[in-house]
């Protein structure tokens, strides 16, 4: 396994990436496998790395983009996690990631953390967030919204029913993965400010009642960049 195997065109790609551990390439993918496994568990694993590795270049090929060094932080993790990966949609978030990474343009924005939250997410949890930045984006033609300690100030929302109907989640499973998103700091709880005020116990001060629902919920900022960074040669 070293990088002698890949195509001519993915040897290039890989001496960029590696940047100066590229004489190493082939030592590093095969320190990401596990031999205990078995042959063909290492071989699956393996491929899947390569299917990585392949897409993210055509990404920026496609872009006519020039990859840089990828700090080793980030490869190595990367390429670890999607080497277990077998959802297809998934393996594209693994690739666009990587491409982001090796993006001059974009590399700056990548976060370690991005590896360990999109090695916890479901397939239907991470389509659900690329419904809703998806949504995001279309909102925000038309109504520029901001953020506020009460969630965000706008008209937008999108709720659970919706979701369900568009994903065939019942409620109860919609409020588990809800509550999974809001773990990873993915999705938040908007509050919604009573019309009423609580009065405290002095009386000479007001203060807005804030209920909590996961009636709708919203993406958070970590969310957005998160969304964003798992995908690449689409709308930003």
């Amino acid at each position: 396994m070293n990088i002698e195997k890949f195509p001519e065109e993915a040897n290039e790609f890989l001496s960029k990436i590696f940047g100066p551990l590229a004489e190493k390439t082939g030592d590093i993918l095969s320190s990401l496998l596990d031999g205990s496994l078995g042959v063909k568990v290492k071989l699956w694993r393996y491929k899947r790395i390569v299917d990585t590795i392949l897409k993210a270049r055509q990404y920026l090929h496609d872009k006519g983009v020039d990859p840089r060094n990828v700090p080793l932080k980030i490869l190595h993790p990367l390429l670890e996690s999607a080497s277990l990966e077998d959802d297809g949609n998934m393996q594209e978030k693994w690739a666009a990631l990587l491409a982001n990474a090796a993006d001059p343009k974009k590399s700056d924005d990548i976060h370690s953390s991005y590896i360990e939250i999109l090695k916890q997410l479901t397939p239907i949890e991470a389509k659900i967030l690329d419904d809703y930045y998806s949504l995001y984006q279309e909102i925000e033609e038309k109504i520029r919204w901001e953020r506020t300690g009460f969630g965000h100030k706008s008209n937008f929302q999108v709720f659970k029913r919706d979701v369900c109907n568009n994903t065939g989640l019942s409620p109860e499973q919609f409020d588990l993965i809800a509550c999974n998103l809001i773990r990873l700091n993915l999705l938040q709880l908007p509050g919604i400010t009573d019309a009423a005020a609580i009065t405290s116990d002095t009386g000479n001060e007001k203060f807005p009642l804030v209920i909590k629902t996961y009636e709708f919920v919203q993406l958070t900022p970590l969310g957005e960049g998160f969304v964003k960074s798992c995908r690449y040669g689409r709308k930003d």
